[in-house]
Parts: structure tokens; sequence; C-alpha cells
């Protein structure tokens, strides 16, 4: 076999230039941008499956299906080793562990609230990252840490509305909420492992362990298939395997070329093109309490990932 059909392994992988490229940071940001429209709209056709009464285990089993077709496509054309290197497939497990647990739990809040308080709720991921950095890897913890976590969680409560608090106001369910939650602590696992590993693995490679991962989590809970009934409701799962595998890409390779920070906060973009889509598609129209939670984690989340990235300069 010729040097040029080789699979691509670790002595061969393209690396990507050191932060401080000006232009390689302004084409991750760009990718991470695209990548914020990418997650709405898988928001959008998970959400119109789970309209058509398919379940959402369901749903993930054929997302993961319809991405690993593009993985194994992609990475047979580009001639990557679909594994990885042999050093850091470790790390490549645990990142395929926590992004199945993440996207099972992801379709299951996406089709059961509305997509713009789901979406608020994952901004919530540079908070976690910095509760779990003070606890686990000893980082300092500032009193602007603390108050943009605060605000942050006021936020919480606005989107939430709690019947003690606020009365006999609409609220969202109870375990989609909760799972919000977590879906936003696992999402603040992924970008450290993806760092961890850095330019050593080829991006899709990430991608084929996130669908291996929410694959074998998926199947078990899927239950009694349910056979979706008409072209639309093909079209739906299809696209979103689709977005779920160009959405993983984009977020896999900005985060390889651009800083966290910045990176962090072009992706809360995503509550924008989230929020468009539920009012356009859904009719679900945010009221002032959720707007309010909405513009107070944004900007404490937005503040918390720009004095961090300050700190680190």
């Amino acid at each position: 076999m010729s040097k040029e059909t080789k699979l691509i392994d670790e002595e061969q992988q393209p690396l990507v230039p050191k932060y401080g490229d000006h232009k390689t940071e302004i084409y991750g940001l760009g990718i991470l941008l695209l990548s914020s429209i990418t997650s709405a709209c898988m928001s959008l056709f998970i959400k119109l499956g789970g309209s058509y009464s398919i379940p959402s285990s369901e749903i993930v089993t054929i997302q993961t299906l319809v991405e690993l077709v593009f993985i194994t496509s992609s990475c047979s054309w580009k001639n990557v080793n679909p594994i990885g290197p042999s050093g850091v497939r470790r790390w490549l497990m645990l990142f395929g562990v926590v992004g199945g647990l993440m996207l099972t739990t992801e379709a299951y809040c996406t089709t059961n609230m509305p997509i713009a308080d789901f979406t608020a709720m994952l901004q919530l991921n540079p908070v976690f990252t910095t509760i779990l950095a003070t606890l686990f890897l000893s980082e300092p913890f500032h009193y602007f840490h603390g108050a943009c976590i605060a605000l942050c969680m006021t936020g919480t409560i606005f989107v939430f509305r709690p019947q003690f608090l606020f009365g006999q106001v609409q609220q969202l369910p109870l375990m989609p909420s909760l799972g919000s939650l977590a879906v936003a602590l696992l999402s603040a696992m992924l970008p450290v492992i993806i760092r961890r590993v850095g330019n050593r693995a080829y991006f899709l490679v990430f991608n084929l362990y996130f669908t291996l991962g929410s694959l074998l989590i998926s199947l078990p809970s899927a239950g009694s298939f349910v056979w979706p009934q008409g072209w639309k409701q093909y079209v739906s799962l299809i696209m979103a395997g689709a977005c779920l595998f160009f959405n993983g890409a984009l977020i896999n390779r900005g985060l390889q070329m651009a800083p966290a920070g910045p990176g962090s906060v072009i992706r809360m973009t995503r509550i924008v093109f989230a929020t468009i889509l539920g009012i356009f598609i859904f009719h679900e129209y945010p009221d002032a309490l959720s707007l309010a939670g909405i513009a107070m984690i944004t900007t404490g989340a937005g503040a918390l990932i720009l004095i961090i990235a300050r700190q680190q300069k």
C-alpha cells in the first residue's frame, strides 16, 4: 500500500496551527457559528419526529444510524482511520459514552419542552465547566465567577418558573427540565475531552465514537419499533441524522481551531436560531419570564466565558 493511500493516523495527522494564527481562529469561529445553526435545525427535526408520536429513543437510534452512514463514507473518502490512534482511544471511548448519554437525554427533552427554553438550559454549559474545574482541577474561583453563576441560576429559575415562587403561571414539565440540566452538564464535559485529545485524532473520529455511544445507549431503550408513516416523517428523521453529523463535525473541527472562550460565546448564538425556529415552526412564543431568564443565562454565561478566557492568556 502506498503512502498516499494509507489511513491517516497519529503520524500523518494534519495539524491545526496553534492559537495565535488569526486566520485559523477566525475560520474556526465561523465553523462554530455554522454549528449553532445545524444544532438548532437538529432540535427542529427531532421535535418534528416527536410530534408524529415517534419515541425519542427511536429517534436517536435512527439519527445515529443515518449519521453512521455519513461518517463511514466520509472516513473512507478521506482515508481516515475511524478508530483513531491507540494512545487516545480511552479518551475517545469516554467521549462516546458521555456523548451518547447527552444525545439520548437531549432527544427526550427536545420532544417534551419548548425548543427555546431547552436551548436556554444548554447555555449553563460554562457554569458547570467552571464548577467542575474548581472541584476537580483545583482551578481558582473568583468572586466574579460566583456573580456570573448566580445570574445564570436566577435566569434558570425564571425559565423553570417553580410554582412556590411564581404561583399559577405556566410551568415547564419537571423531568424534561431536569434532563435539560443533565444535558448541559454532559455537554460541558465534551469540549474538555476534545481539547485533551487535541489534533491526535481526526475530527471525524470523534463523530464515530459519539455515534456508536449514542447507538449503544439508545437501542436498549427503544422498545418496540414504531415505523414512520409518510414521507414527512422519514424526511424529519433522516434530516435529524444529517444535522447530527454536520453539527458534530463542525463543533469538533471548530474547537480544534478556535480558542475555547470566544468559541463558546459564538456557540451561544444557537439560542437565537432555536427561538426563531420555535416561533415560526411550532408557534412557541416565549413569555416575558422566559425571555428574562434567557437574557440572564446568556449574559451570565457569556461574561463567565470571556473573563475565564482573559485570565488564561
